[in-house]
C-alpha cells in the first residue's frame, strides 16, 4: 500500500493483476469515502482501454464508458482520484506488447538506457496523453519508481521520470515522484482500516471495517485473500518438489543404479502427483470465489499467469518419473 503519514487519507489501488468488474469497484469507492478516504490512488495499468496498441489492455479491460463510471463515482463520493504511473510512465502494460519490450527492463542497463532514454520519455509522455483523453485530467499525479539497483534507479529518475514530470506539471498537474513519500501509513482513518489485503481486487488495498454498505464486498475480498495466500503457497511448495525431483533424475541420467532406486521407490512421484492435486484443488476454490464478481477470461488470465510456470513442470516431471518405470 502506497500510503504515508503526510498523507492519511489516502489509499492505493492496484489494478494490475485481475481486475473486478467496475460495477464493483464502484461499489467499493463510497464505503472508503464514508470512513474518510479522501484521495484514491488508481493504477490502471491493463484494465484501462489504451488506444496507443490495443494489445496493452488485458483480459476483463473496462470501456471508455466504464472508465467515466468509476470516475464519476469517485467525484461523487467527494474522492480525488490520484492515477499512479508506475515506472515513471513506462508502465507495466507495456510489457503485454512485444515491440515494446525493450521498455521492461530500461532501469537495468546504463548503455540501453542512454541510447533509448528520449525514447523512453516519449512512450511515457503517450501514456499520460493517452490516460488523459479517457480519465480525464487529474490534479495530482504519482510517478512511481524504477525498483532496479540504486544507481541505475537514479540515472532512470534522471532520464526518464523527471523529464516526464516536467512534461506533466506543464499541463498544470501536481506530480510526486514515489521515493518522496515515506512507504508506511500513519494517520486518523488507520483505525477504520481492517486489513491490507494482496488480493485481486488491487495488490496493496485496503477496506474499511464494518462497511455497512459493502460487506458482501468487504467479505469476498477477505476471502480471495486467504486463497490467494494458499495458492502462493502451494505454488512455492511446487517450485521446491520442481528442483528436488529435478536434481534426482539429473542424478538417475548419470547413475543407472540410482535410475532402479528412483524407480521403484515412487515417493518422488507421489510429490509430484500430490502438488498437482493440491495445485487444482486451490485454484478451483480461487476459480469459483473468483468467478461471481469477475469475467470468466480475467480469472483464467489470472489463474494462468500464477500457475502455468510450475504446473507444466510438474507434468513434465510426472511423465518423466512414469518413464522411468
Amino acid at each position: 500500500m502506497r500510503d504515508s503519514c503526510r498523507f492519511p487519507n489516502r489509499i492505493a489501488v492496484d489494478l494490475s493483476f485481475a481486475p473486478p468488474h467496475a460495477e464493483r469497484l464502484s461499489r467499493i469507492i463510497p464505503g472508503l469515502a464514508a470512513h474518510g478516504v479522501s484521495e484514491l490512488v488508481i493504477d490502471w495499468e491493463s484494465v484501462f482501454p489504451w488506444t496507443i496498441d490495443g494489445r496493452m489492455s488485458g483480459p476483463g479491460a473496462f470501456t471508455e464508458e466504464a472508465v467515466a463510471g468509476v470516475c464519476e463515482v469517485i467525484q461523487r463520493s467527494g474522492v480525488t482520484l490520484i492515477p499512479r504511473l508506475a515506472r515513471g510512465g513506462l508502465i507495466r502494460a507495456l510489457d503485454r506488447v512485444p515491440s515494446f519490450a525493450h521498455f521492461t527492463g530500461l532501469a537495468y542497463d546504463p548503455q540501453t538506457l542512454r541510447e533509448y532514454a528520449a525514447a523512453g520519455v516519449r512512450m511515457a509522455e503517450r501514456v499520460w496523453d493517452d490516460l488523459c483523453s479517457i480519465g480525464g485530467e487529474p490534479s495530482i499525479v504519482i510517478l512511481g519508481v524504477s525498483e532496479a539497483p540504486a544507481d541505475s534507479a537514479a540515472l532512470f529518475r534522471e532520464l526518464v521520470t523527471e523529464p516526464v514530470a516536467e512534461r506533466i506539471a506543464t499541463d498544470g498537474m501536481s506530480v510526486h515522484i514515489e521515493g518522496e513519500l515515506p512507504p508506511r501509513w500513519d494517520g486518523p482513518v488507520e483505525m477504520a482500516i481492517a486489513a491490507t489485503v494482496d488480493s485481486p481486487v488491487g495488490g496493496g488495498v485496503a477496506f474499511p471495517a464494518a462497511t455497512a454498505s459493502v460487506p458482501d464486498v468487504v467479505a469476498d475480498i477477505l476471502a480471495v485473500a486467504a486463497l490467494v495466500a494458499e495458492l502462493d503457497a502451494v505454488i512455492a511448495s511446487g517450485w521446491g518438489i520442481v528442483r528436488r525431483v529435478s536434481d534426482t533424475l539429473a542424478w538417475a541420467v548419470r547413475d543407472p543404479g540410482m535410475r532402479q532406486v528412483v524407480a521403484g521407490h515412487g515417493t518422488d512421484s507421489d510429490e509430484v502427483t500430490g502438488a498437482l492435486a493440491d495445485l487444482h484443488r486451490v485454484r478451483e476454490r480461487l476459480r469459483e470465489r473468483l468467478g461471481g464478481g469477475m469475467d470468466i477470461p480475467v480469472v483464467a488470465d489470472y489463474l494462468s499467469r500464477r500457475c502455468a510456470a510450475v504446473e507444466e513442470l510438474l507434468v513434465v516431471l510426472s511423465a518423466r518419473l512414469r518413464a522411468l518405470g
